[in-house]
Parts: C-alpha cells; sequence; structure tokens
C-alpha cells in the first residue's frame, strides 16, 4: 500500500505543469522580496543594539531520509497547500488534525501482538506515524510548533521499548504488520534523537531484527512479510548486512513463490 502522504499526493497529479511552474516561480520570487524587506540580516537604518548579541540558535534542516515520503513530494505539497484549497484542506483533515489530537493520547504499550490486540497496536502505530508526518511537514518553516510531534514520537517509541516488547512467540509475521506505522515514524526522527534514546530504540529494532532473521523461509505471504520487516530495519539502522541477506532472500523467494504465467503461492493454495 502507497504511504499516506503519497496517496494525498496522487489527489493533485493532474494540475498542469505550466501552472506548477509558475506558481513554484511566484513564491519563489515573493519570498526573495519578503526576505529583502523585512527578513535580511542587515537593516536598512543600522541601530547600536541595547544588549549585547547572542549567538544564534542553529537549527538543523537537513531532510531526514525516511521511510514515509521525499523530499520532493513534500515540498510539493507544501507548495500547493499555499494556494490550492482541496490541497490544503485535506492536509487539514488527513494529517494536521489527527496528529493535534494524538498529542494528547496516552501510549498503551503490550508485550507482544495477538490477534487480540492487533487492531489497537495498528492505530497506536498509526497514530505515531501521523505525528511523525506532521512534525515532516513543519519542523523547517515552524520548529517551535513543530517540537512537541517530534517529542511525542520520541516518548511514544519508549514507552513501547521500556514496556519489553517484543516479537511475538511463537513468530506470526502477519500480526508483525500491526508495528509498521512505529517503524516508519522512527526512520523520521531518528537522525534527531538523543544518542542515548536512539541507542534504546535501535537495540529494540535490532532484537526484532534477529528474531526475524533466523526464523525459517516459506514460500508464501508470511515471507514476503519477514522480508518487509528486515527491509525496514535495514535502512532505518543503516544495517548493509540484514539488507544484503533480505535481498538474497528476496530473490530465493521469487523462484518459489511466482509461478508461470502470473500466478502466486497465495492463489494457488488458499485462492489470495
Amino acid at each position: 500500500m502507497p504511504p499516506l502522504i503519497i496517496l494525498i499526493f496522487s489527489m493533485f497529479i493532474f494540475f498542469k505543469q505550466a501552472r506548477i511552474w509558475l506558481l513554484l516561480l511566484v513564491l519563489v520570487i515573493s519570498s526573495c522580496k519578503k526576505e529583502a524587506g523585512t527578513g535580511g540580516t542587515t537593516p536598512t537604518n543600522p541601530t547600536t543594539p541595547t544588549t549585547p548579541p547572542t549567538t544564534p540558535i542553529v537549527v538543523d534542516n537537513r531532510f531526514p531520509v525516511n521511510l514515509i515520503v521525499d523530499s520532493l513530494t513534500l515540498a510539493y505539497i507544501r507548495t500547493q497547500a499555499l494556494t490550492n484549497t482541496e490541497m490544503s484542506a485535506a492536509m487539514e483533515s488527513i494529517i494536521m488534525q489527527p496528529a493535534f489530537n494524538n498529542l494528547s493520547k496516552t501510549p498503551l504499550p503490550y508485550r507482544e501482538v495477538s490477534s487480540d490486540n492487533f487492531n489497537d497496536i495498528s492505530a497506536q502505530a498509526n497514530s505515531c506515524k501521523i505525528l511523525a508526518l506532521r512534525w515532516l511537514y513543519t519542523y523547517e518553516t515552524k520548529p517551535t510548533e513543530a517540537k512537541p510531534y517530534f517529542d511525542k514520537v520520541v516518548s511514544t517509541l519508549l514507552a513501547w521499548v521500556n514496556a519489553g516488547n517484543k516479537v511475538a512467540s511463537p513468530v506470526h509475521t502477519p500480526n508483525e504488520t500491526s508495528y509498521f506505522g512505529f517503524y516508519e515514524a522512527y526512520s523520521a526522527v531518528r537522525s534527531r534523537m538523543a544518542a542515548a534514546d536512539k541507542a534504546k530504540v535501535d537495540n529494540w529494532i535490532t532484537v526484532r531484527a534477529n528474531a526475524y532473521q533466523v526464523y525459517p523461509a516459506r514460500v508464501n505471504n508470511w515471507e514476503t512479510i519477514r522480508l518487509n520487516l528486515l527491509y525496514f530495519f535495514g535502512y532505518i539502522l543503516d544495517n548493509k548486512a540484514t539488507l544484503d541477506y533480505a535481498n538474497n532472500t528476496y530473490n530465493t523467494l521469487l523462484n518459489v513463490n511466482l509461478f508461470a504465467g502470473g500466478k502466486s503461492e497465495d492463489l494457488v493454495n488458499r485462492d489470495a
């Protein structure tokens, strides 16, 4: 399934290219004028400061590579939302307002997933992902407004880690998809987290990666999900060994899961 933010983008893909480029040009020109007139660092009429200058706060505006959205797509959505009322309304109803509501939610961690709590874990994980999306959308232009969303993502992840959450035994990879939103959220905030907090969540991810990697390979959708999880973890942790394992195992899966004519193991054996 495409990431949530891509679904929003797809709603507006039919805009004419000429209009988009013209809009971008106008925005660039107007922003330059604004900076020259009111936002520049040198005032038109310098005055002697009455207090010593303070050291400017250095803000890290590097885009965090993540599993949810790329920088160009996000920049396009930001630009469109300035003038397109449908885009702005969609962002408000799908990302901004739900994220605001999620700030007041208290994490309720489980030790492991089961068929009984799958839906609740999925809902909590998606709420965490929405928080991360709002932070990604606003951290450059409104860092003060964005910070509570970053902090909430971090505290939510740590709540699950500190609760001793682990891979269910026996392993049931379809149920493990309930955590996807947590992993996507973590990929967005990881590079900005404090070292000690990042180490805790990294360890949680590593333990899960090890558990999935030793789980025996299958030939159906369970194996597809296992490799999906390992790809997530490999990219999050920038772990080449995990990615190499997933790549090699994926090639093996293709040879046993897909049949001539396009049928799959799941279609043949359970009409899925």
